[in-house]
């Protein structure tokens, strides 16, 4: 089978980048090593037309850089039929991107999208644009009856909710070669977290509202006035200068600026290092696509802290492999991290069993098979 893997959303795939788990290149190259041609297509980000060989855990693969208008986080690919004509199965990417819903018709009985938005208040840009695209396209994907894999429950839900039937609740994968790395070099940067003493939890990710990344400080000094000794080791970026002002703010308010060690960035295939000498992982999230990091973290056997988002919801059995949230009750938070470092059992059961859920149904490799089986109903 020939599959021709986009991302009409824009924003280019470059080779030089691979080290983060990008999905496209992750499934395409699972997608090889079962015996398929795969390649992946995306928006040039210098409207110039150029093509990418890679290889990757021994499969080669080409990136098609495309010519594309631009609009509203939208890409319409130029010239891209007479590459498209030559794969049996189109997987485009979004059920709102125009290029997905013209391509819908055009290649009916080849095509599928895969999907991650799902319904959430917070999102009040995107719930307006879906309720547009909603009035004016839908219609067209009920009729033709358009294929969907999606990357969680919810947003498989989002889905149906629209009246399209024909969808698939997947998943997404993780890469873990991408997370390896022999260069020790770096490590003189990180070597500080080793001596760190007490409870280490571990958050990575933008600072931002999304995230809810207030809510980290406090549970640290919650956790300071129950006497638990812990430190934040935090990884990310501020998105928003007055939330860094209000993050900066409540570190001074609560006395904490010796309790977080702070890394503006580290490259995806050091970050394993970080989490192998962190305890807890906390993702305070209002809303996660799936949330990449829930992978890693699983996969690293870190007991993992999170809300009801993509990720969790297709991953973690609460209580049993992390612990899932419904809302930001401190006291509930605590209890459950309190619990985690005085039970050294548990913590470790619980980590167990996350890294097995992640080797045995979330990496590319376990989760390829799935994408197959949906590709063959169509070409049926």
């Amino acid at each position: 089978m020939k599959i021709l893997v986009i991302k009409d959303v824009p924003g280019e795939i470059k080779a030089q980048k691979m080290t983060y788990n990008i999905q496209e290149i992750g499934l395409a190259v699972a997608l090889r090593k079962k015996g398929h041609e795969c390649d992946v297509m995306c928006v040039s980000d210098d409207v110039q037309y150029h093509e990418q060989h890679i290889e990757l855990e021994g499969q080669k693969l080409t990136i098609f850089s495309m010519k594309a208008y631009v609009a509203l986080k939208n890409g319409w690919l130029k010239e891209a039929d007479d590459i498209i004509k030559r794969y049996d199965i189109i997987q485009a990417c979004e059920y709102n991107q125009m290029y997905t819903w013209h391509l819908s018709k055009k290649y009916l009985g080849k095509i599928v999208c895969y999907h991650g938005p799902y319904y959430c208040d917070f999102n009040h840009n995107y719930n307006r644009m879906a309720k547009v695209f909603d009035a004016l396209f839908v219609g067209r994907y009920r009729k033709l009856n358009t294929p969907f894999i999606t990357k969680s429950f919810l947003a498989a839900d989002y889905l149906r909710n629209k009246g399209l039937n024909n969808v698939n609740a997947i998943g997404v994968g993780l890469s873990p070669s991408l997370l390896v790395s022999s260069d020790e070099s770096f490590l003189q940067e990180f070597k500080a977290i080793e001596s760190i003493k007490g409870l280490k939890l571990l958050y990575i990710g933008a600072i931002e509202p999304r995230r809810n990344a207030l809510f980290l400080l406090d549970v640290l000094k919650n956790l300071e006035n129950s006497g638990i000794e812990a430190t934040l080791v935090l990884i990310g970026k501020y998105k928003d200068v007055d939330y860094q002002a209000q993050f900066e703010t409540a570190i001074n308010e609560y006395n904490l600026k010796d309790s977080i060690f702070y890394i503006p960035r580290v490259e995806q295939k050091y970050l394993g290092y970080v989490y192998r000498n962190c305890d807890i992982f906390l993702l305070p999230t209002i809303y996660d696509i799936y949330g990449m990091v829930l992978l890693e973290a699983m996969y690293y056997g870190i007991p993992t802290l999170t809300t009801l988002n993509g990720g969790s919801n297709m991953m973690i059995k609460d209580g049993e492999n992390g612990y899932v949230f419904e809302s930001f009750d401190l006291k509930l938070w605590t209890d459950r991290i309190k619990q985690l470092a005085t039970d050294k059992q548990l913590s470790e059961d619980m980590g167990k069993k996350a890294h097995d859920t992640i080797i045995n149904g979330f990496t590319w490799d376990a989760l390829a098979d799935k994408f197959i089986e949906v590709y063959n109903n169509i070409l049926k």
